[in-house]
Formats: C-alpha cells, structure tokens, sequence
C-alpha cells in the first residue's frame, strides 16, 4: 500500500506491505479499500484484511478470513470495502457480509434472518471462527449492525422497527429505541460514539442519543 502526497507532486508519504506471507495469501489486493478518519483498510484476494494508520503507514493489524462451513470452495473475495465509526464491513464469495471492530479487528458481527420469522446477531473470533457469543434473537430480520468507535458497544437494527444497542465484552442489551414506524435499514455510530443515526423504511432518518435513545 502507497500514501502519495497530493499538494508535492504525488510524493510518497509512505510504503507498507499488508503482509510478508505472499506464498498464502498473494499479492492482490483487492479495488475499493475504505477508510475512517486515522485507519485504511484493505482487502487481500484470497481472503485476508489489513488495517493501516494514515498517518505513517504503520500496520494495526492483519486478519486472515476463512470461508464459512460448507463453502469452502469459495474463499476470499473481490468487491469493494466499506468503513464507518467503529466498523469495518466486507463482503466475500462464501456468501457473508462480515463487520469488523475497527479499533482491533478481533470480533467480527454477523447479523441474519428469514423475513417475519425471526433475526440473530452474533459475535465471532475471526482468527479461528468460532462463535464467541449469541447476541441477539428477535422476530424479525436483522438488517444491519454497526461497532461503536471505540468497539465496546454494538447497534442493531432489524425488520421489527427497533435499534437495539448491546455491550460487547457482556451481551448484555443496554438501549432499545422504538421511533420509526416501518423496517430500520442501516444504523451507523457518530465519530465520537454519543449518537446513533438510522435510516428506516418509513421514508426517514433519525438521529438519536446513544446512551438515552432520545431522539435529538
């Protein structure tokens, strides 16, 4: 990965290598990185996600991604990243959206569902994928998650018109907004983790206090 510096001609800033194992995981790395305001992330082909400070190039840590049981014809993949407070999203060829904490990448949500039967979150070990805790079931599909920037807090939204908010290191649910009168589509955290905004099939989006649930 190269920073180059805009205002001097294209410079370089810095240079770092996502990985020093190109025997397994390749060299490619993967169009369509994201970013928040101090980290980079990047996506390795076969499977891999490196996180980068901006500032310095300096690497903050390396996941190697496995396929999900049953699918492990299908590793890796090739679509674009997508970064916001607290998180980090990828999509790959076995068929899962994955979230990553994005202060250490070291707990990956995974929200599901079947429409108006029921919805889980859960948290998994990326390292070896196994289940670190069930979060969440509720009646109804569960269409996005999101990390609070500082990674100790998770939000969900589903199908069943509610934001849940949840303590990561616990399971514990700490915060259940019920504002919006149809599905709550996407949920994301401010940088500074005091506010919840949502975006709902009822045609609006709100913002709200993340430790009250107020709407603001």
């Amino acid at each position: 990965v190269w920073a180059h510096d805009p205002d001097n001609k294209g410079a370089v800033v810095w240079r770092t290598a996502l990985v020093n194992n190109t025997k397994e995981f390749g060299g490619k790395i993967i169009w369509g990185g994201a970013a928040d305001d101090t980290t980079g992330y990047f996506g390795l082909g076969p499977g891999g996600i490196g996180a980068v400070s901006l500032k310095d190039g300096e690497r903050k840590w390396f996941l190697d991604i496995k396929p999900v049981a049953g699918q492990e014809r299908h590793a890796g993949h090739d679509g674009p990243m997508t970064a916001i407070p607290g998180a980090v999203f990828s999509a790959a060829w076995d068929g899962m959206i994955r979230a990553f904490a994005s202060a250490d990448g070291k707990t990956l949500a995974v929200a599901a569902g079947t429409p108006g039967q029921m919805g889980e979150v859960k948290l998994f070990n990326p390292a070896d994928g196994k289940l670190v805790r069930d979060v969440m079931t509720t009646s109804d599909s569960v269409f996005s998650v999101a990390f609070s920037p500082d990674g100790k807090r998770l939000a969900a939204s589903s199908a069943d018109r509610t934001i849940r908010v949840f303590n990561v290191e616990t399971g514990a649910q700490e915060l259940m907004i019920e504002d919006h009168a149809d599905w709550v589509m996407g949920i994301a955290w401010s940088p500074d983790g005091a506010k919840l905004a949502s975006a709902s099939r009822d045609k609006t989006s709100k913002l709200f206090d993340a430790k009250t649930g107020d709407s603001l």
